[in-house]
């Protein structure tokens, strides 16, 4: 198995405890396995929903106590720090002979865990360029994120999709630890808009342009999930880029929307790829799977802009 995605001292840790299974690279079934034997042997406790929304520290962590940071990146609950510092001591990247209490504030950009520092030490906020075929939940599989560490997935407040793309849809989205990051792209009173390049089975009428209309004037109904009641959408952007394929802009997100507009106009969806949110746009650098952090010039514009 290689451990290439991993900081030198996780894999001390999960090989040491015996909690990762030798399974191939990327498995389901490890990053699951993984994810339960860590949480047996340094319990952690249930995420906050409301705490996940409060956080706010978006660019770097603010100096906190070491068994905090200890929480915060999925090593151990503060009450089992002590236990953990015992084999795995926290010190500082000037001073690694000195090992620090639970107590002591450090910065996780400026220490060593187990004589190692942290490979990922700021909040996380990342562009996925996601493929078709997975699900964007955790307890679904394959999950999207299955593709990232599995260290991920222990940190404190949960890494979450800032709203979903269904399973045989791909392209961009954007995954972070802040609330504030997610609720300004999925909050309907930010209008954040979305681009997509949609494929369909049957000829667009680029004549007539009877898509084009029903799109821009939003004279396209569909049943609301919960009511049952037919509500319409609201106007959206379209262009014909190819008999088959259009590009639409949506300002809202209701269950399959794009797939549901166009089976209201006699037409089938075959692919979906997001290409932007607002105005972050999909690295073309990303291959299917593949994913980076977001920059700051990134984080500023779904932050401060209008989107």
């Amino acid at each position: 198995m290689s451990f290439s995605h991993l900081a030198p001292v996780h894999v001390l840790l999960l090989l040491g405890s015996g909690c990762l299974p030798r399974q191939s690279k990327g498995s389901v079934a490890s990053h699951r396995h993984y994810r339960q034997k860590s949480r047996a042997l340094w319990p952690m406790p249930r995420i906050n929903v409301r705490a996940f929304a409060k956080f706010d520290d978006i660019y770097e962590y603010p100096s906190m106590r070491v068994d905090k940071l200890l929480s915060t990146f999925g090593f151990a609950t503060r009450s089992k720090s002590k236990a953990f510092l015992t084999d795995f001591p926290v010190s500082l990247l000037t001073d690694p002979e000195k090992h620090l209490g639970p107590n002591c504030r450090v910065n996780p950009l400026e220490v060593l865990v187990g004589g190692e520092p942290l490979q990922h030490p700021r909040p996380l906020h990342i562009m996925l360029n996601k493929p078709v075929g997975y699900v964007c939940s955790h307890s679904e599989d394959p999950s999207i994120y299955s593709l990232f560490p599995p260290e991920f997935q222990l940190r404190a407040p949960q890494l979450a999709s800032a709203g979903r793309l269904d399973k045989m849809a791909s392209g961009l989205l954007i995954l972070s630890q802040s609330g504030l990051i997610t609720q300004k792209i999925i909050s309907p009173k930010s209008h954040a808009q979305k681009q997509y390049l949609v494929r369909l089975r049957n000829d667009l009428d680029l004549e007539g342009k009877t898509e084009l209309e029903a799109f821009t004037t939003g004279n396209i109904s569909i049943r609301d999930r919960k009511t049952n009641q037919l509500v319409f959408c609201k106007p959206a952007k379209l262009e014909y880029v190819d008999r088959r394929v259009a590009r639409v802009w949506l300002t809202e997100g209701k269950y399959h929307q794009i797939r549901r507009m166009f089976a209201t106009l006699g037409n089938e969806v075959v692919g979906i790829h997001r290409e932007s949110i607002g105005d972050v746009k999909l690295d073309t650098e990303l291959q299917a799977g593949e994913w980076r952090m977001l920059t700051s010039a990134e984080i500023s514009m779904i932050l401060n802009e209008t989107m």
